[in-house]
């Protein structure tokens, strides 16, 4: 993040009802919300409310609105899933470092736990949980303007390798990385349930932050919302960088042996069953 846009993030005076674990997490969704995720032409092409179906997340869900792979047109498949929390293998801390960075979470599910309904879908097993500021089409981000309301807020949902493919083979060439969390079994359920909690609740009308309601600081409250006080991290500016360091030094991240996966253009290693047909 730039220091322009840390200041002006700082400046801000927040509202009393800034985004917490307990806030975003704490509150059940329901139905009624589920069904206000706006019409897709309010977005680009790439970004979409997740809306939940059926089920609960102690039994399983079925959701809409997951990001698949691409279609020969450009456009993308918007797939119907089924997920289950409780057979979530791993949780993965991802960080991209384009501009000023960005954080997301990927749930790895054992085999059946993630699955598209479409009649010939291709197989992922991870599925990626990415906040982003809702773009227009052609629109572009910008911390700075971040800071000051300018975006509403997308918590996108899509299959791992479709989410790599379009960042790194025809995004730019600033390259991803995943780190392996050292959690419970308990823990990453836990995490699974509220990442899919607040993918589901009603964000129509929610603004986007860079300060307080980012990717990172989403992220963070999702995890943060698993782990015992001593490993929280609850920095003073959520900086992608910079938190990827503090859950390190908490111990919270395997970087070794294949704990750690990196993603270039050069190297895509991810998105080959993916690719446009």
């Amino acid at each position: 993040m730039n220091m322009i846009a840390i200041i002006a993030a700082l400046l801000l005076q927040l509202p009393a009802q800034s985004a917490s674990a307990e806030d975003n997490f704490g509150r059940p969704f329901s139905a009624a919300a589920a069904e206000k995720s706006g019409p897709a032409s309010q977005f680009a092409e790439y970004q979409r409310h997740a809306k939940l179906v059926s089920g609960s997340l102690d039994h399983g869900v079925t959701a809409e609105n997951i990001r698949w792979a691409k279609r020969r047109d450009g456009a993308h498949f918007w797939d119907a899933a089924s997920i289950a929390p409780g057979q979530v293998k791993n949780i993965y801390w991802g960080n991209h470092t384009n501009g000023v960075g960005h954080s997301f979470l990927v749930l790895e599910f054992a085999p059946g736990g993630f699955a598209s309904t479409r009649p010939g879908a291709e197989i992922s097993d991870f599925l990626a949980v990415s906040v982003e500021a809702r773009m227009g089409e052609g629109e572009s981000y910008s911390a700075l303007l971040g800071a000051f309301g300018k975006f509403m807020i997308v918590w996108n949902l899509s299959a791992f390798e479709s989410y790599i493919y379009d960042g790194v083979v025809e995004g730019d060439e600033s390259p991803f990385a995943i780190y392996r969390m050292k959690l419970t079994g308990e823990q990453k359920i836990a995490v699974a349930r509220a990442a899919l909690s607040g993918a589901f609740r009603d964000h129509e009308n929610e603004k986007y932050n860079t300060a307080y309601n980012s990717c990172v600081t989403n992220a963070l409250a999702t995890l943060n919302s698993a782990l015992p006080y001593e490993y929280q991290v609850e920095p003073l500016i959520a900086v992608p960088a910079k938190v990827t360091e503090m859950l390190d030094e908490r111990g919270l991240l395997e970087t070794g042996g294949d704990a750690r996966f990196s993603f270039s253009r050069q190297d895509p290693t991810a998105g080959g069953r993916f690719t446009a047909r």
